[in-house]
């Protein structure tokens, strides 16, 4: 298994992966276009050479100088039904949550959304390890990886759902922007279709990489994988285009100094 936060080396994502298996209605392993994500080599040279210098989340990729926050699988999954109802905000935090000094692996899973975060505005408005709520790998199988709250302005995220890790932030950029009056993006399905669109650009494939793990089989006529190609269609669309320019000039207003 890789190190939290990373896959192994992986071929550098076009801008619209393909959509490929032929006329299976089933999905598999096979199916994955190309993606990015960085891998335990980005994230050994970016520590090496001190990547996150200035940043303020520094602390959060270096072992011992940060708290994360850890929830298990049954309290994430009942948080995240509160919001996927979005009829109950429910409590701030998954039940079970607690904190703990950040590990080695901690660090490295932090630098590794670090390195990640850079290459989209938007999710790099959005994302802060601070506020995030994570679950520690396991087979269970859940409905979603992953969910964030706008009241409580928090995320929760299985930590082998790796795309999770800038999926909700991107909400959260979202949500930002929505906030300084800067986007009209209507919230629920038209969002969680943006936000795939914005993950295929800058990541290509990476949600059917979570998704279409060895051994798994994905109906196609489903609707989360419905929501994956949506993303790969929308990948080009001008609004993503529109959302990136307004996320980066907001981080320059948030940070005019330089680093965040």
């Amino acid at each position: 298994m890789s190190p939290r936060g990373t896959f192994p080396p992986a071929p550098a994502a076009p801008p619209v992966p393909p959509v490929v298996g032929g006329n299976s209605p089933f999905a598999t392993s096979d199916d994955i276009g190309k993606y990015w994500w960085p891998n335990q080599d980005d994230v050994s040279f970016a520590q090496q050479n001190d990547a996150t210098y200035g940043s303020p989340y520094a602390p959060n990729a270096t072992p011992g100088a940060a708290y994360v926050r850890t929830a298990p699988l049954e309290g994430g999954k009942k948080w995240a039904s509160y919001q996927i109802s979005n009829m109950n905000p429910g409590p701030k935090a998954p039940e079970g949550t607690v904190s703990h000094l950040n590990t080695q692996e901690d660090a490295n899973g932090a630098m590794a959304e670090y390195l990640a975060s850079e290459r989209s505005a938007v999710a790099k408005l959005g994302w802060d390890p601070g506020l995030s709520i994570t679950t520690e790998p396991t087979p269970e199988k859940t409905p979603t990886g992953g969910t964030y709250q706008p009241k409580y302005d928090t995320y929760w995220y299985r930590q082998d759902a790796l795309a999770a890790g800038l999926h909700e932030p991107m909400h959260r950029g979202i949500e930002r922007l929505r906030q300084a009056g800067l986007i009209n993006v209507p919230k629920g399905s038209e969002e969680e279709a943006i936000v795939r669109a914005l993950m295929q650009r800058a990541y290509g494939d990476i949600e059917a990489k979570d998704d279409l793990k060895p051994g798994r089989i994905y109906l196609k006529s489903s609707p989360g994988y419905k929501q994956l190609e949506e993303g790969r269609r929308r990948a080009n669309d001008p609004i993503i285009d529109e959302l990136e320019k307004a996320a980066a000039e907001e981080v320059a207003r948030r940070h005019p100094r330089g680093p965040r």
